[in-house]
């Protein structure tokens, strides 16, 4: 990179001298010496080859990029572009090679609670004629269609179903090449509730890397709007909300149509893309001959990757069948991931896999599962989509995406973080050693995510205290372990609390505070800490606020006083950010 830096600059310095002119331009690349070469030679260690034949050009030709088309500028999807240099060199390649198709193909995903009118408004953009939803056809899990926005285009619209166990396998979906509508029940509360709105924005721009876009949408009730928190959302998200729209999905078919166009205008304006020319043939040749596993239930929903490699085989293409998955990926076609070799054709599939596992769990309170019994929930649900083959697409997907993880003495067993009973494991105790310990509190300003804990949970599993076989953690908390020093982490709406003692405290309480600062950060949540000291044991404000009221004078040979004072002082460090 810095050899790149020092060689545009040296010819941005020859254009200065050339006036601009082209004709003006020195090619000569022997004034360089051996910079030049080492520049190219750069290009080609990173397999950025066709940057290198694009600059020679250029310098033959004067640097006049009009003089061949594949200096044509064209938006690089943020898929490829995250590849970094050598990807967004080969797609430019591939490009030159095969020509280009231009699409204006895209995703829409719509997002929110469960009756927001998500369903309600799939149904209205593809026609705002058709009749509402029953309440029986909720969405459970993700619910495929196709609009016709655009003349000759197709724009891909995913339904997500707003269950809170259906939003745990939302993020295997979530992209930057998406455009997301979160639609806002207008009837409750909820549209005033500044933590629904923080929470939906958080995921998104956690899981889009923060480039995509998203339309807030207000299902009116019939009784009077009171608006949306719209200037305190904005202040937070300026580069995330495109706008905010308020209509009743039921009866306003001009605003409906309205919503339409701003739709589309939107798509052709920033979701206009070029994309290799066999690439988009592989699509049609997929979608032609699977066209009946994609939207009937078939056998088969999954594309083995023999067969995406025998059509892919009929194409000339550099790197097989990898860009192809990337690029049916890009567009909502099919969804590849790198622990599967093979390509997903329907995403409902993934959906109800994980929902149908989630939902198993609670019911019958299970916070863990054999894969074996995995299988067996899933071909007694539905035997035409799941197989022992095929379901441990859906096992590795979960441990993929942090909604579940495999403990070291039980193998080929998920535990699932977010199926966690609410009550502390029986016969636990927290621990009143009398040791000095320390206390690291976080205080929030909005409702943390209901995805944060049970990742923390998940990234620190190889730690977790085990007591008669079986793991220390509830759905607000773990106790964990780890060379003869301990810790106790505790979650409230607005509050996570670590505290640690032993011989490596220090340590082990930094390393735990690296590990949840770094998940704080990919959520984007804002947070203000204090750290304090302790010779009382494991206590909690209310416990020592208890005692204080009862009288009691001291605690462990320490003024109850002084102890409610250090809790106190620690909490409003966190809510003034002193």
């Amino acid at each position: 990179m810095l050899l790149f830096l020092l060689f545009f600059v040296d010819t941005r310095q020859v254009l200065i001298a050339s006036n601009g002119d082209p004709s003006n331009f020195n090619n000569d690349t022997s004034i360089y010496g051996t910079q030049w070469q080492s520049f190219i030679d750069a290009l080609n260690d990173i397999g950025s080859s066709d940057w290198t034949e694009q600059y020679r050009e250029l310098f033959e030709n004067n640097f006049d990029p009009k003089i061949k088309k594949t200096y044509s500028v064209s938006p690089v999807p943020d898929a490829i572009r995250d590849g970094g240099v050598a990807a967004v060199a080969k797609h430019m390649e591939e490009l030159a090679k095969q020509g280009d198709i231009e699409t204006k193909e895209a995703r829409v995903i719509l997002l929110g609670t469960k009756g927001a009118g998500k369903t309600s408004l799939a149904r209205k953009l593809r026609n705002t004629w058709f009749p509402m939803p029953k309440k029986s056809e909720s969405t459970p899990g993700v619910d495929t269609t196709k609009l016709s926005l655009i003349p000759g285009e197709i724009t891909h619209l995913w339904d997500f179903g707003g269950h809170v166990v259906a939003q745990a396998a939302h993020k295997c979906f979530m992209s930057a090449e998406c455009v997301y509508i979160l639609v806002i029940n207008g009837r409750t509360e909820e549209q005033q509730d500044e933590d629904n709105f923080r929470k939906w924005l958080a995921t998104v721009k956690t899981y889009s890397n923060k480039r995509a876009k998203v339309f807030i949408v207000l299902n009116e009730s019939d009784d009077q709007y009171q608006g949306m928190p719209e200037n305190i959302l904005m202040e937070e998200f300026p580069d995330l909300i495109e706008g905010f729209y308020s209509f009743n999905i039921k009866k306003d078919r001009l605003k409906l149509r309205e919503f339409r166009k701003v739709l589309k205008e939107y798509i052709e304006d920033n979701l206009t893309r070029k994309y290799p020319a066999n690439y988009f043939a592989i699509k049609k040749e997929i979608e032609h001959r699977f066209r009946k596993r994609i939207f009937r239930k078939y056998k088969n929903e999954i594309l083995r990757k023999s067969v995406v490699e025998k059509i892919v085989s009929g194409f000339d293409l550099k790197d097989g069948s990898k860009g192809v998955k990337e690029y049916l990926n890009i567009l909502g076609v099919a969804l590849s991931y790198d622990n599967i070799p093979d390509i997903v054709l329907n995403p409902s599939w993934i959906s109800n896999g994980i929902y149908t596992i989630i939902n198993h769990m609670q019911n019958n309170r299970y916070i863990a599962i054999h894969k074996n019994d995995m299988t067996k929930v899933l071909k007694d649900k539905e035997s035409w989509r799941y197989n022992a083959s095929n379901s441990k697409y859906i096992y590795d997907l979960m441990i993929k995406y942090e909604l579940a993880f495999e403990m070291e003495n039980k193998r080929n067993t998920l535990i699932v973080p977010s199926v966690l009973s609410d009550k502390k494991p029986y016969g636990f105790t927290a621990p009143n050693q009398g040791e000095e310990m320390l206390v690291r509190r976080y205080g929030f300003d909005i409702a943390l995510t209901d995805s944060i804990f049970p990742r923390y949970i998940q990234r620190n599993h190889e730690y977790l205290e085990i007591r008669d076989g079986h793991c220390i953690m509830w759905k607000g908390g773990m106790s964990l372990e780890k060379d003869h020093t301990y810790a106790i982490i505790t979650k409230k709406t607005r509050e996570i609390e670590i505290t640690a003692w032993g011989e490596n405290k220090s340590n082990f309480l930094n390393e735990l505070h690296k590990g949840l600062e770094d998940l704080l950060e990919e959520h984007h949540s804002k947070w203000e800490r204090d750290e304090i000291k302790l010779s009382t044991g494991y206590l909690s404000t209310d416990v020592i606020s208890n005692l204080y009221k009862g009288g009691t004078k001291e605690y462990n040979g320490e003024p109850v006083e002084n102890i409610l004072c250090k809790f106190y002082l620690a909490e409003n460090f966190i809510k003034f950010g002193l």
